[in-house]
């Protein structure tokens, strides 16, 4: 008697499975040594050395709009500028994004020539600025900005960033191309003598590297729509631009922020809570405000709070909360034992107002205050008249 034979299901593994995406992702080749294509955060795959301005999310096919964006040259040193939406199939058809807060990075000096075109620029919707590295020098350019304007403008920005900003949509474009400037050195690249030109002896400089931008792998909140979640400062760090309540872009929204000026975020019904420095969310008994903390938290708009908060880090008096007016004239000092009642009739004083915290050394404690934003005053007159309307009809008035 023939025994059956009994066979084991196949087992297919997750890596069986599921190729890494790079794989089949089309990319432009990148420079020896250097990976065409990488993942994010989210493991989404992207080309590193997408020409010009392009964007590697999309195998290069469209134009990039980021907070920071790499402009990439070609093994000459050139690239294409184009405006965000550009259309490269039917140019006539390219639309530039309502709400566009596009930033790319230069990296090296450039110039450009009369082929250049700023049509986008014909309406008031788009504006288009150049920057230096450090910020410290911006300028707009216009519609009827000439090459010669444009090579004098990009002769003061090396390493600098052209950002491009709309308010609406608007089908146009603009192109800038952008060609590497010689070295004084290189300058004289031809030498006349008996009728023969001759060039001397060059070294060629090899294209620059440039490294995806840090925002693409820098965990963040969503953000508005048309707004970009994360940002690059000065010294390209990445922060987030929406951490919920007053906590720190820098560290992904993960702890407080201290500086002199964080804006104050609430959710979708208008809700949030502050919390004090050095807030320990895992283990809120071992929260300690830091030592020669100097805190400012802008409030937007008019808030209340509720009697769940806690001033418990001011039983010392080593640390200090005060409150003021947008305008700076109005300030008042909180104490361990303000109420409820104490603490909404001050927050009534600040609408727009600020928060700021201080400290002479570091103190094991927190304070937490939720704050809600305050109906307007037209919206409290209107429930009043409901109800009385409602009344009315019900008693026959």
């Amino acid at each position: 008697m023939l025994k059956r034979l009994q066979t084991r299901p196949s087992i297919q593994t997750e890596a069986q499975a599921t190729a890494p995406t790079c794989l089949t992702f089309d990319c432009p080749a990148a420079p020896a040594g250097q990976p065409s294509c990488s993942l994010d955060g989210s493991n989404k795959p992207f080309c590193n050395y997408c020409p010009g301005n392009m964007d590697g999310y999309t195998n290069c096919q469209t134009v990039a709009c980021t907070s920071g964006t790499p402009f990439h040259v070609d093994s000459s040193g050139n690239g294409n500028w184009y405006s965000a939406g550009y259309n490269a199939t039917s140019p006539g058809n390219s639309i530039v994004p309502a709400n566009a807060n596009c930033v790319y990075n230069l990296n090296g000096k450039f110039q450009t020539d009369a082929t250049m075109s700023l049509a986008c620029l014909n309406s008031t919707k788009v504006t288009l600025s150049f920057f230096s590295s450090d910020g410290g020098f911006s300028q707009t350019v216009s519609s009827s900005t000439t090459a010669r304007s444009l090579n004098s403008l990009l002769s003061k920005i090396p390493d600098g960033t052209i950002t491009l900003t709309s308010i609406s949509s608007d089908k146009s474009f603009c192109f800038i191309p952008l060609s590497p400037v010689q070295s004084s050195v290189n300058a004289h690249l031809m030498v006349r003598s008996d009728h023969i030109i001759s060039f001397p002896a060059t070294t060629p400089t090899p294209a620059p590297t440039t490294t995806p931008s840090p925002c693409l792998t820098f965990d963040c909140p969503a953000a508005p729509a048309g707004q970009p979640s994360c940002s690059l400062d000065g010294s390209n760090k990445p922060f987030c631009n929406y951490c919920p309540r007053n906590m720190d872009g820098y560290t992904s929204c993960q702890t407080v922020a201290c500086n002199s000026g964080t804006p104050f975020h609430v959710d979708s019904s208008g809700n949030g809570n502050w919390y004090s420095a050095g807030y320990n969310p895992i283990s809120p008994g071992n929260s300690i405000v830091p030592a020669n903390s100097n805190c400012v938290y802008n409030l937007k708009e008019k808030f209340q709070t509720d009697s769940t908060f806690s001033l418990a880090c001011l039983t010392s008096t080593k640390v200090t909360l005060t409150f003021s007016s947008s305008d700076g004239s109005f300030s008042q000092t909180v104490s361990s034992s303000t109420t409820a009642r104490s603490l909404n009739s001050l927050l009534s004083k600040i609408p727009d107002g600020a928060i700021t915290l201080t400290s002479t050394a570091s103190y094991q404690s927190l304070c937490f205050i939720p704050l809600n934003k305050v109906l307007s005053s037209a919206m409290l007159d209107e429930i009043p008249e409901k109800i009385n309307g409602f009344f009315s009809w019900l008693m026959g008035y």
